[in-house]
């Protein structure tokens, strides 16, 4: 039968009221489309063989059950069925069903939308919450295999688990282990510099403060702090940050001894006890530097921020500096101690900047001066108190300033005057 498409049928073949304000025309019942579906209708009572009465409405109904007998009855299960035959009758079908794991019933979910079953048995029976959360509490508190290193330039063969340690050899720069919060490496003079430094003991420590700055590289930092615990002993060496370590990604570094007098720093002839470069920003807590001839205890140039606290340093003969700073090197001092013989103590040349702070303990001598500011260089000691003495001029300053905050030409250690030449100030 092909649907309306008379006179006003719309353009999906379906009949509309029209609309006479628009306007849009009513659809025409055509008698083409009528009698389609009067055939329609006359086709099914006559294959069922009966014959189209004008005084029964409901002979569609009795032609679909002639032509269907097996259409849906309800069936009581109380009363067995047997043998193929069609039903003759309705039946009523009872069903026993429950939310409970019964045996034999139909799942029925009770008033939460939830059902129960029994515990599985097969491998492909459901799995319960209570299994599930079983497994999953077993797998996280299963024993995790013993960790073995693995060495790549000895390649594996064959399968099973390695029944011995294994190094595996990452080549810095290439693969580094992210930082989750600060970092803690240790030294002692008992460690050894092939350990990982990650534990405060012989077997974990390194031997020295070089292996634990170069083993920075290791990590990336991701703006952590880098904590670097150095146990009470001589370390003779001398300690640098700068571009080297920079790339590891800290955001702070800590050089952090157990004291002033029993963690020592004594690095050789000519070289710097510690040094902070290249916008490292590093703080150096209790220890003492023992600068040797022609070295410096501390020093800050081309961007590095250097913090000392509560330490100590030492002029060996022929020491040249216990406080530099030079290129846009910041170096602050916070309570501590200058003793022993040096050329100048603190030096300035080519704007540096150095702040001295706290209570600060003076011995020894300055054969040239205690501080020599320069070229642009700074020198502020506003907020410190200086004890005890050492002999020598007290300052020189050339294009350079003093910053006492007003405390007068003799408030810097020294016997002799200082002096200030070809525009240097002393304020």
């Amino acid at each position: 039968m092909f649907p309306i498409n008379g006179p006003g049928a719309t353009e999906y073949n379906t009949f509309t009221n029209g609309d006479p304000v628009i306007p849009i025309q009513p659809t025409q019942v055509t008698a083409e489309w009528l009698n389609g579906v009067q055939e329609e209708i006359l086709t099914v009572i006559t294959s069922a063989s009966l014959s189209p009465d004008k005084n029964n409405n409901a002979q569609l109904l009795a032609a679909l059950k002639k032509l269907f007998p097996g259409m849906a009855r309800k069936v009581n299960t109380t009363a067995p069925l047997t043998g193929g035959a069609a039903l003759s009758g309705d039946l009523t079908l009872g069903i026993n069903a429950a939310s409970a794991a019964t045996a034999n019933y139909v799942i029925l979910r009770d008033a939460s939308g939830r059902a129960k079953v029994a515990a599985p048995a097969a491998a492909d029976d459901i799995a319960r919450k209570a299994e599930v959360d079983a497994a999953q509490a077993a797998a996280q508190t299963a024993s995790v295999p013993v960790t073995r290193k693995i060495n790549t330039t000895a390649p594996l063969t064959g399968a099973g688990s390695l029944s011995s340690d294994l190094t595996l050899a990452i080549t810095p720069g290439y693969l580094r282990i992210p930082c989750t919060s600060d970092l803690n490496l240790y030294v002692r003079t008992d460690g050894n510099d092939a350990n990982d430094g990650l534990a405060n003991t012989a077997a974990r420590a390194f031997k020295t403060i070089t292996a634990a700055v170069n083993s920075l590289m290791r990590f990336d930092g991701r703006g952590y702090t880098a904590d670097i615990n150095i146990a009470a002993g001589t370390y003779a060496e001398g300690v640098y940050f700068d571009y080297t370590t920079a790339p590891s990604g800290f955001g702070r570094y800590i050089l952090d001894g157990a004291s002033s007098s029993t963690t020592i720093i004594a690095p050789p002839v000519n070289v710097i006890g510690i040094y902070s470069g290249r916008d490292i920003l590093l703080t150096v807590k209790n220890l003492r530097i023992n600068v040797a001839s022609g070295g410096t205890g501390m020093h800050a140039s081309y961007g590095g921020y250097l913090l000392t606290e509560a330490c100590a340093i030492n002029g060996l003969a022929g020491a040249n500096t216990a406080f530099g700073a030079w290129s846009g090197g910041v170096l602050q001092g916070i309570n501590g101690s200058f003793s022993g013989s040096f050329v100048r103590p603190v030096h300035l040349p080519n704007f540096g900047m150095i702040q001295i702070e706290g209570t600060w303990s003076v011995a020894g001598s300055a054969s040239q001066a205690f501080a020599i500011v320069s070229n642009g260089g700074l020198l502020i000691v506003q907020n410190v108190t200086f004890t005890g003495s050492m002999s020598g001029k007290k300052y020189e300053i050339v294009a350079g300033i003093i910053n006492s905050n007003g405390r007068g030409i003799n408030f810097l250690p020294g016997n002799i005057a200082g002096e200030s030449n070809a525009g240097g100030q002393y304020v």
